[in-house]
């Protein structure tokens, strides 16, 4: 057993007892390391989540944590402890730096890693804007995008198809918890029309279609954005309306989480210019 710091101790009360944390087990590292492996992540509807600020605000907005791993160098952190105050003690492990590196995605482990519980899909509203990720690859360019999406404030609903895993630890941390606001579908059983849904669906290009800025944003639409490598995919360059591109200089193209960024904040300006 290991007893809380003294600061954990002035959180709980002068004469309350400190909380008590148990030592992460062999059984428990092997657990968690299995969240590592996509299959096992959507099988059990569950993912590592590196960070206390991350997990702070994951935790204050009614996400469940199952397990929280905390080096004991870390037990000092102001966000470490706030997160440790709001946890049941029975949900915490206690584990060494080694352990730490194995569990965290990072060089440099943050002292902190959660198993957290995935949320349900969010459905957008005929009003909101459906963002369709086409084969993205890149994780960091994942993340990056469902984090824009929700800053714009415009997209309700996002789909991948293909590509990266947005609940993996390099989608996970550059969306700082977005993914977790706006809950992807992932691969879902829908035909592309049964998910757009009578929308338009305006294809990201990087060189053909109609200029960004001289296009109708205001209708119900499905933005559909392809891989970094090789655009979108047969499946759904099929069903795309329109095409629309942002105009860049020479022969440099922007990648698909600045393209993307770009594209749905014009978004949200147009459309409350309309409102």
């Amino acid at each position: 057993m290991w007893l809380g710091s003294s600061a954990l101790r002035r959180q709980h009360g002068r004469h309350s007892a400190p909380p008590e944390y148990v030592a992460a087990s062999r059984g428990d590292i092997a657990a968690a390391l299995r969240l590592h492996r996509r299959e096992v992540r959507s099988g059990l509807r569950l993912a590592l989540v590196e960070g206390p600020k991350t997990l702070l605000d994951l935790h204050r907005g009614d996400h469940r944590i199952d397990r929280l791993f905390v080096d004991r160098a870390s037990m000092t952190d102001a966000v470490v402890s706030a997160l440790l105050v709001d946890l049941p003690s029975e949900v915490v492990r206690l584990a060494d730096g080694a352990a730490m590196a194995r569990l965290a995605d990072t060089r440099t482990p943050q002292g902190v890693v959660g198993i957290v519980a995935l949320p349900l899909p969010r459905i957008a509203t005929d009003d909101e804007v459906l963002l369709i990720l086409d084969g993205v690859q890149d994780p960091g360019n994942t993340g990056t995008i469902v984090r824009s999406a929700l800053a714009s404030g415009v997209v309700g609903g996002v789909v991948c198809l293909g590509g990266a895993d947005p609940f993996g630890p390099r989608a996970i941390r550059a969306s700082a918890g977005a993914v977790f606001a706006v809950p992807p579908q992932v691969d879902p059983e829908d035909s592309l029309d049964g998910i757009l849904r009578n929308r338009r669906l305006i294809g990201a290009s990087a060189g053909k279609g109609e200029l960004y800025d001289r296009l109708a944003w205001t209708e119900p639409i499905a933005l559909a954005v392809g891989s970094e490598g090789h655009g979108l995919s047969r499946r759904t360059s099929a069903r795309v309306d329109t095409y629309v591109q942002i105009p860049t200089v020479g022969a440099i193209s922007l990648n698909a989480a600045i393209a993307t960024s770009i594209l749905v904040f014009h978004i949200a300006r147009e459309r409350s210019r309309c409102t």
